[in-house]
């Protein structure tokens, strides 16, 4: 395992200001080793934590862009051209060089090194580059607001890189330079929102898939800011608690949401209002259905009785007799 890191600002950033002493100790033990560990466990005997303890450490200094993972050992020129089988790499490099010199794709390769913080841009770098715009038909636009957007939170950007986060772009639906920068604003937000979360609840870990999607619904979809989710907080826990009940505060905000609410004071008088109105439409909806049940259930009952006392009127002595007159005309008791 290979990361890049980037000390630039590290006192200024909240994960450092929020990082354990072991957390600390494990990123000097990474430094110590240029980046370059064989394995996690490797990492947890030089720091002297444990394996468990450095995975997550590394997940947090990636998360502040600290490190970088990368793809290791550079390839030797032999093999370059074994790495992919691409259509791209066999277009002829003549034919590469060309789109150069004809059309405005030098200036951008130079805006893209730049921004890469890439002196000059590698024969296959500039391959992977003019694939974007020419064979994917990707705009100059689209790809330099992506690459500032993934060099700001601190990735270390290539045009491999570049190209694989531009096809799981594209299968989101996100080609477009307005569906890009509506997306990068999401992300962003959902990212100063989630280290205020984190903050205001002291949760000196990374927040799971599940806990980042509520937080994302919660301040994206429904709007609400830090203080009305700590309303939620309060509404849904009466007891200091290390663990934030993250689905209980998820209903709370949805009825919240769902009443109209925008402000504290409406969540806490409205909402609760809502509520009230919400578990008496419920309750009176079970008390119809059971209504309903029991006079479905009386019907079939009084059914029941007529059909019973129908076949109760029925007397088999005169159906007997009768029988006997279409049979042999009389009865001897007639005859008499």
């Amino acid at each position: 395992m290979t990361f890049d890191i980037n000390l630039d600002g590290l006192t200024e950033l909240e994960g450092f200001q929020e990082a354990s002493r072991e957390e600390l100790r494990i990123l000097l033990a990474l430094i110590s080793l240029g980046g370059k560990i064989a394995s996690v466990e490797d990492l947890a005997r030089v720091s002297g934590a444990s394996a468990a303890r450095c995975r997550a450490s590394l997940v947090l200094w990636q998360e502040c862009g600290v490190i970088t993972e990368c793809e290791g050992e550079t390839v030797i020129d032999e093999f370059k051209q074994r790495r992919r089988s691409d259509e791209r790499y066999d277009k002829p490099s003549v034919e590469v060089a060309r789109n150069v010199r004809d059309g405005e794709l030098a200036q951008f390769l130079d805006e893209c090194a730049r921004l890469m913080k890439k002196p000059t841009l590698s024969p296959e770098e500039i391959k992977d580059l003019e694939y974007l715009l020419t064979d994917r038909g990707v705009s100059q636009e689209y790809l330099l607001i992506l690459i500032a957007h993934l060099c700001e939170r601190r990735v270390n950007v290539t045009p491999r890189k570049l190209l694989t986060e531009v096809e799981r772009l594209a299968k989101k639906g996100i080609d477009t330079v307005e569906e890009l920068e509506l997306y990068i604003s999401k992300i962003e937000k959902t990212s100063n929102e989630e280290w205020e979360f984190r903050n205001k609840f002291e949760i000196y870990r990374p927040l799971s898939d599940t806990e980042i999607a509520y937080v994302k619904k919660w301040m994206c979809e429904l709007g609400y800011d830090m203080e009305i989710i700590s309303a939620a907080y309060g509404a849904a826990t009466k007891t200091v608690s290390a663990n934030v009940p993250f689905s209980r505060m998820d209903r709370i905000l949805t009825e919240w949401h769902e009443a109209g609410c925008k402000t504290v004071s409406e969540c806490l008088t409205k909402g609760e209002d809502y509520r009230a109105q919400k578990r008496k439409s419920e309750k009176e909806q079970r008390d119809k259905e059971r209504l309903d049940g029991l006079s479905a259930a009386g019907t079939r009952s009084s059914a029941k009785r007529e059909s019973n006392a129908k076949y109760n009127d029925f007397d088999t002595e005169d159906a007997l007799m009768a029988a006997l007159k279409r049979s042999y005309g009389s009865t001897d008791s007639e005859d008499n």
